[in-house]
């Protein structure tokens, strides 16, 4: 866009601009060209500062959720890989692993410590203390397709249980937001043989769009607006080019409505929560708005029964995980094991 309009500016003062348009164009290629580098280096040297306990910067994570797969692809340094860690950031290798496992996903351009902001009402601290739980926190690159990481997180757990065959017992998932949708797929994902579904007892969703998000849905109507001008054209390069975790926010991944089985016995249970940002769950701002990322019916779209559906008033998308309501009605429905 920088050149689409500096372009412009020298066409209008016509030749005798052109000296300053050859220095200034020499001088932008080399500060555009140098950015790319400079953010290989910035990682690198984050990965060199950080220890193994240490969480990766936010910054990081949301420019894995803008262009988590073109980097995947180019296998850069800032390209997250999957994981599977304990509350203290470490890998799981590191970690005491009870026979109860609960595994807790991050949303879109999140990193694991979403699930630790909260103090001693963080979800993670009250399935352990309540729950009989050990919560473990999984790292994804969220650009990446909502299907290839679904597909990672169930290797990982198909690793989780080969290197603790003894001591697991259940497994549970718990996705916020996109983690949601991740959830679902690794579950879809499975290879028949693979043991980690014959021990899943829960699948919570919190906030997740099985429908897909407004914002998702807009994106191809705001590429083709931006792109009918040639000032604009630029950005409208810059949402095309946008990862496929974020087209997937759209819910084109997601397969049909019948995704949860109905429920009966030795099979997973699955739960939805969604949120309005009114007070009053009923009105017609809040059933149109959701908690402004998500919509009621996105957030609860699989449901086969209303009775593993909670819907919370008053509270918008980002404060679902701090929210004592949903923590209490989380830790109620997986300590019911």
């Amino acid at each position: 866009m920088h050149s689409t309009i500096v372009g412009r500016v020298f066409r209008y003062l016509g030749p005798i601009a052109r000296p300053v348009q050859i220095l200034h164009d020499a001088v932008a290629g080399a500060v555009y060209a140098a950015v790319p580098i400079g953010a290989r280096l910035v990682g690198a040297g984050a990965d060199l500062a950080r220890g193994p306990g240490d969480g990766y910067p936010a910054t990081t994570a949301v420019v894995n959720a803008l262009w988590g797969d073109t980097l995947a692809g180019a296998s850069s340094p800032l390209a997250v890989g999957p994981s599977i860690r304990g509350s203290d950031g470490r890998t799981v290798g590191s970690v005491a692993v009870g026979p109860n496992v609960v595994v807790l996903l991050h949303g879109l351009g999140q990193t694991e410590s979403c699930w630790l902001r909260h103090g001693s009402e963080s979800l993670g601290q009250r399935l352990d203390e309540e729950a009989g739980t050990t919560p473990l926190l999984v790292r994804y690159n969220t650009g990446l397709p909502v299907s290839r990481n679904g597909r990672a997180v169930s290797d990982l757990l198909e690793g989780l249980l080969s290197e603790h065959t003894d001591q697991i017992e259940t497994v549970s998932l718990i996705g916020f937001s996109m983690g949601g949708l991740v959830a679902r797929a690794a579950l879809d994902s499975a290879p028949p043989a693979a043991r980690w579904p014959t021990l899943l007892r829960h699948v919570v969703t919190i906030g997740s769009p099985h429908r897909g998000t407004p914002l998702a849905a807009i994106a191809p109507l705001a590429s083709r607006a931006l792109g009918i001008a040639a000032t604009t054209r630029p950005l409208a390069t810059m949402v095309e080019r946008r990862s496929r975790g974020l087209k997937d926010m759209d819910g084109s991944h997601a397969g049909g409505e019948t995704f949860e089985p109905a429920p009966g016995p030795g099979r997973p249970r699955h739960h939805y929560v969604a949120a309005t940002i009114t007070g009053d769950m009923t009105h017609p701002i809040g059933a149109v708005m959701g908690d402004l990322v998500v919509g009621v019916g996105s957030a609860t779209g699989p449901a086969v029964t209303t009775d593993n559906v909670r819907v919370v008033g008053g509270v918008r998308h980002f404060d679902l995980l701090g929210s004592e309501a949903v923590v209490d009605q989380v830790v109620d429905w997986v300590r019911a094991t």
